[in-house]
């Protein structure tokens, strides 16, 4: 009972109210089979066994407003709450309405996180999670990230993962670079230590995820080892008589369900987490049921059909369970619990039966009507005929409310949670009295750092609301503006967080609002960008399914899930489509420019190389927020295709760090072509500089890999700074960047190690342009014909004008020894090419002066 009910009516008369949790004894009991039903005599076996079929699956469905998220609380805390002498019990809870749906890197963080309530140290997780970081995240601090992440705030958990690693590892100073935000290597990383140790950890999943490249097959694969150490864990404690218990509660799984099934997508890889955790119980709450078992599934996710998900198939229950309305006698228990007058219900008899003959069982109704005759106690009235439909319910409800608290109402109803300052961004009018209030309201559902309203509630305050101050559109894309300055706001703070639930939440919110204010800002295509550039494509996938085909929207929903989708797809259809939406009128003019710019990179993934670059020229000459990266993108292909003129013509903002590294890259590789070392050799370490400035240890790899190319020719025996780039592509799993740096080790060796064995080197280290390496040093040898095979090797390689100023530069060497050699590469040699060619030429004689 809130201060208001109780001095409008009095104490002898107060109404309290009390929530409540009422029949679902079936449910219940099926819970509680389910949990017996756990097989504990070999939970190692079981987790290794990837074949056999999982039983781990609990799924109780129905429609909206039935009571699934109180259900699934309910089990939540009843199963902590219920001790047993031999037993140990933890549980996970995640509600995909709360956003974050796709981010599966939080949920992996959650439930170790709730696993270290039972010891501080996983080995094999944290070993391996730790590798993971430093590939998906080079240069981000991972204690730090981790502690604030949304997953795992106020549990220490960084703490647990950093002292767990390091005593594996035994880091001679205490502490390893994954754990600081160091961009230049100042020790080995967690990769490099565990093979210079020769660390083994004794779990079959280990290698094979320590020594995956791709961050998100990484990712896919990581909880095999946290199910695989708590099957151990459970093996031990079922020894000393304890069964070892976890359950995992998802909750609004329809958000999950949002689309076609798709490889990869969150459905994909949640069902992935569930089938490598068979030791694990996992109940799960949505409207609609599982389909893994289903043909729709067969085929698309890893793990389909009733061979692997028994339980699933079929029309059988209780493993998939539709959850019914609650029963004559338990809507009456929970009308007469619901409101008390001192220690008698407050509702009579009467009312509540005919409530309960309206509600037919449904939860939120019964709520919902408890609230409207808890409003009009307070308010000294007759609570109105009860039984009414539900719209009625939902209308009284609004009108009861004064007319700040039902801005408050609309507002809220706009997202799917909220804290009191986005509520205040949203209605800014409201008093801090009248916030208090509405935030107190029983309609009001709290989280630890959030509230929210029921989906259903959301819906009808939309549709419902016939109060007089009801607001038109425009009031309602006002409130919805105001709603997504405040997104906007938050998005700008968190564009460089690595908390991808945050991100993605916020992307949702974005969406969700823009589809009220019927306007397409442009920040959205940045975090879109972002998402997408993190791996979690799949909440782009998601426009697709909430966006109306009359929305303004529609034409960005349709491109972003070609975009997310393009791997299920061939470059040629989704050129197709990402053509008919720059086609409609609809796309604002920075969705044109980032539907564009990925227009250019399918048509070039198709071979068709002349469309692509009229497409990125249209971008490029717009002044819109994508275009210094397609800039960029043009420029590298004019120096690597010899259009070295125009390579030099992109402009770019000096003072944005970025673009000043794109600007200095570009402008160094045109000084290097032409033989301008002294030029290249200052742009490339001012561009080392802007790398280290930004804090990416990609970027500094890649400067330090690029000024390594020019010193492999210009200083004999230089290897420090390539060195650096290798263990930094190797930390990141980068093996292109990783092989063109050993490329440069090898070739700075020409002269001063025999020619085989720096041949070999070079070969080995799996670089395109690996003949190159090995005309430089053949030449220097004096062996020409080895000299001309290898260079007919690289000309065979070539195709296109791509490169082709190598064919011009290994001719000329090869001509300084005699060789008649030419060459047909159309290379724009500003300063002459007799220039360059003197320049080139020039360090081959030094280099064979230098012989000893």
């Amino acid at each position: 009972m809130n201060s208001e009910s109780l001095f409008s009516i009095g104490l002898s008369s107060a109404v309290s109210a009390r929530v409540l949790f009422a029949g679902r004894r079936t449910e219940l009991e099926i819970f509680e089979n389910a949990l017996a039903q756990q097989d504990f005599s070999d939970p190692v076996g079981l987790v290794e066994d990837l074949r056999s079929p999982r039983r781990n699956v609990l799924v109780f469905h129905g429609p909206g407003g039935i009571g699934k998220t109180r259900l699934s609380l309910e089990l939540n805390d009843g199963y902590l709450a219920t001790e047993f002498q031999d037993e140990q019990r933890a549980c996970f809870r995640l509600d995909f309405d709360e956003g974050g749906s796709s981010d599966l890197e939080g949920l992996l963080l959650g439930l170790r996180a709730t696993l270290g309530l039972w010891k501080p140290a996983w080995p094999a997780f944290d070993l391996a999670f730790a590798v993971y970081w430093e590939r998906a995240h080079p240069g981000v601090p991972l204690q730090t990230a981790v502690d604030d992440s949304s997953a795992a705030r106020g549990l220490a958990l960084g703490t647990q993962l950093q002292q767990t690693v390091e005593n594996l590892l035994e880091s001679p100073d205490g502490v390893l670079d994954v754990f600081t935000s160091a961009v230049r290597l100042a020790r080995q990383g967690v990769k490099e230590r565990l093979t210079h140790q020769g660390l083994e950890i004794d779990c079959p999943f280990f290698p094979p995820i320590v020594e995956e490249t791709d961050p998100a097959a990484m990712r896919s694969y990581l909880v095999s080892l946290l199910a695989w150490e708590l099957a151990r864990y459970q093996r031990n404690q079922l020894r000393g008589g304890i069964r070892t218990r976890l359950v995992v509660f998802f909750d609004t799984w329809e958000q999950v369900q949002n689309s076609a099934p798709c490889r990869g997508d969150t459905e994909d890889l949640l069902s992935r987490l569930v089938h490598l955790m068979p030791n694990a119980l996992f109940v799960i709450t949505g409207r609609n049921r599982l389909g893994w078992a289903g043909e729709e599934c067969r085929g698309i996710m890893q793990w389909s059909g009733p061979e692997h998900w028994p339980t699933l198939s079929g029309d059988v229950e209780p493993a998939q369970h539709l959850l019914r309305g609650l029963s004559s006698k338990d809507a009456g228990l929970f009308l007469r619990q619901r409101l008390i007058r001192g220690v008698e219900p407050a509702i009579p008899p009467p009312v509540r039966d005919t409530i309960a003959r309206a509600a037919d069982g449904l939860p939120l109704y019964l709520e919902l009507a408890a609230i409207r005759f808890e409003q009009a106690a307070a308010g000294g009235t007759r609570p109105g005929d009860a039984g009414q439909p539900f719209a009625e319910i939902v209308t009284g409800l609004i009108r009861e409310l004064d007319v700040v608290q039902r801005d408050l109402l609309r507002t809220a109803s706009l997202m799917t949670c909220f804290d009191e300052a986005m509520l205040r961004a949203g209605a800014p009018d409201a008093d801090d009295a009248a916030m208090l209030r509405f935030l107190a309201s029983p309609f009001v559902r709290r989280a630890p750092a959030s509230f929210s309203l029921h989906e259903s509630l959301r819906e009808a305050v939309r549709r419902y609301d016939v109060a007089e101050d009801r607001w038109k559109g425009r009031q309602w894309a006002l409130a919805a503006g105001r709603l997504r300055d405040e997104v906007h706001r938050r998005t700008e703070e968190a564009l460089d967080s690595v908390d991808s639930a945050l991100l993605a939440g916020l992307f949702k919110d974005a969406v969700g609002l823009t589809l009220r204010v019927m306007s397409v800002p442009h920040w959205l295509w940045q975090l879109a960008a972002r998402l997408l550039a993190s791996g979690h494509w799949e909440v782009l996938a998601w426009t697709d399914v909430v966006t109306p085909s009359g929305s303004v929207f529609r034409p960005a929903a349709t491109a972003l899930t070609a975009i997310a989708r393009r791997f299920q797809s061939t470059p040629a259809r989704t050129a197709s489509v990402l053509s008919a939406c720059l086609d409609d009128v609809r796309l604002d003019p920075a969705g044109w420019d980032y539907v564009s710019s990925w227009l250019g990179r399918m048509l070039e993934a198709d071979g068709r190389s002349g469309e692509a670059e009229r497409v990125r020229l249209e971008v490029a000459l717009r002044d819109g927020p994508f275009a210094a990266e397609v800039r960029h993108t043009l420029g590298q292909e004019d120096w690597m295709c010899g259009r070295l003129e125009r390579a030099l013509t992109w402009e770019f903002d000096e003072s944005d760090p970025s673009q000043s590294f794109w600007a200095a890259g570009i402008r160094g590789r045109v000084a290097w072509i032409l033989g301008r070392f002294d030029e290249a050799e200052e742009l490339f370490e001012a561009r080392l500089q802007t790398a280290e400035r930004l804090g990416s240890p990609e970027l500094v790899a890649h400067a330090l890999r690029t000024r390594g190319e020019l010193r492999c020719f210009t200083v004999p025996g230089y290897e420090s700074g390539s060195f650096e780039a290798v263990e930094i592509y190797v930390r990141l799993g980068n093996t292109v960047g990783e092989a063109e740096a050993r490329e440069s080790i090898a070739v700075a060796r020409a002269g001063l190690d025999p020619a085989e064995a720096v041949v070999s080197r070079l070969h080995a280290s799996g670089a395109v342009h690996a003949d190159v390496g090995e005309v430089f040093v053949r030449c220097i040898e004096g062996d020409v014909k080895a000299a001309q095979r290898a260079r007919d090797r690289l000309v065979a390689k070539l195709r296109g004008p791509a490169f082709g100023f190598w064919a011009a530069i290994t001719a000329w060497w090869l001509a300084e020894l005699g060789a008649d050699v030419e060459h047909a590469a159309e290379v724009e040699w500003l300063h002459g090419e007799q220039d360059a060619r003197e320049r080139w030429v020039g360090v081959l004689k030094a280099r064979i002066a230098d012989l000893p």
